[in-house]
């Protein structure tokens, strides 16, 4: 599905444009992930800035329709959700990130960045 503002656009630039958007966002978010997977550790004010950079990013590649609904490759996960499971694991504490992890017992690309920012956040997890 086209977001709204590619609705003035002819059908096949539409596209094109969409996909050129989608591949640029899944670069964005490689990026990203991979910068979050090299921090050795971040303090509290750290952790809630990279939180808010993430939604942030979600926001930004949300209203360009970006990555919505194509998968990262090699993983089973969209760009935006794989955004989101790290913004949500900055954002629910300790406790919630435990749960979280052991309730995930698959090993996929989202829950290795989960585990990554349990190792920022200083949280064993089994």
């Amino acid at each position: 599905m086209l977001p709204s503002h590619c609705a003035l656009l002819p059908p096949s630039l539409s596209l094109s444009l969409l996909s050129q958007v989608s591949t640029i966002a899944h670069g964005v978010v490689g990026l990203f992930i991979g910068a979050v997977l090299r921090i050795p550790r971040l303090g509290s004010e750290g952790i809630k800035q990279l939180a808010a950079d993430a939604d942030h990013l979600c926001a930004v590649l949300s209203a360009l329709g970006a990555g919505l609904d194509s998968v990262v490759p090699g993983a089973d996960v969209t760009p935006i959700a794989l955004l989101r499971d790290v913004q949500e694991a900055l954002s629910g504490g300790a406790a919630e990130l435990r749960k979280r992890l052991s309730a995930q017992k698959e090993k996929t690309l989202a829950t290795e960045c989960v585990r990554a920012v349990a190792r920022l956040m200083r949280v064993v997890v089994p």
